[in-house]
């Protein structure tokens, strides 16, 4: 039943450029998936298998624009990732074991949705600050302690960094020149992490830091905090 499924799956993506076979508990790819690198696929997803490795045939699918690895048990992604993939628009490889992105991430110049939660990356990946089109970041429940002074270089307009380690937050943050919604609850944050640039200076429309290490009423007292809220108050109207 689970060949014939598959076989079919293979056939009709040749017809629909969109190939599925997530929740199959696959460890490797099929070797008729072969089949598929001379055609137009364009979504890939094998999320909720049992992948340890990169299939690398995935490497011959060039125009692919979505691609979902989420659940799986990898720990690393091939050197070439990001050349290979120029024209991938949204990535997912959340539930993974990844620890670092390899340098050649930040190729991915068509790369709009990036999801990395509940991976074991301990360090900001500054490929992430090179991707001009990225909108929304993910990297919540992993173990980040710190974001680099050079985050202010990211494009997104969303970043999660929900139930991380964090423990600090640099004033470059005010510098994001997109960044309107940043998630930062459940981490490890005193009040001293937030200085009044944070919210004066930033383009800041949604802060959101409950399960901080600090009562929720100081936070709206900080110097500035009034000045989010009318940005946010301002968003709002323009919504409705």
């Amino acid at each position: 039943m689970g060949n014939k499924l598959i076989t079919q799956r293979l056939e009709n993506a040749s017809k629909t450029g969109t190939l599925t076979l997530c929740k199959l508990n696959l460890k490797e790819l099929p070797s008729d998936i072969v089949k598929l690198t001379a055609s137009n696929l364009r979504t890939l997803d094998l999320s909720d298998n049992k992948l340890k490795e990169f299939p690398t045939i995935i490497l011959e699918f060039l125009t692919l624009k979505h691609l979902k690895l989420d659940h799986n048990r990898l720990d690393s992604l091939p050197e070439n990732f990001g050349s290979v993939f120029s024209k991938l628009e949204t990535f997912s490889i959340s539930y993974n074991l990844l620890t670092v992105l390899p340098p050649s991430f930040s190729y991915l110049s068509n790369l709009k949705v990036l999801n990395l939660s509940k991976n074991q990356i301990s360090t900001f990946p500054t490929p992430i600050l090179d991707l001009k089109l990225l909108d929304n970041l993910d990297l919540s429940r992993n173990s980040l302690t710190a974001l680099p002074a050079e985050i202010s270089r990211i494009s997104a307009v969303e970043m999660n960094l929900n139930q991380n380690q964090l423990t600090s937050l640099t004033e470059k943050i005010a510098e994001c020149p997109n960044l309107k919604i940043l998630r930062l609850q459940e981490n490890c944050l005193q009040l001293n992490a937030f200085t009044r640039n944070v919210f004066a200076e930033s383009k800041l429309t949604v802060l959101a830091v409950e399960g901080n290490l600090f009562d929720m009423n100081d936070f709206r007292a900080l110097n500035g905090y009034d000045q989010l809220m009318e940005r946010s108050t301002e968003n709002r109207k323009k919504i409705f």
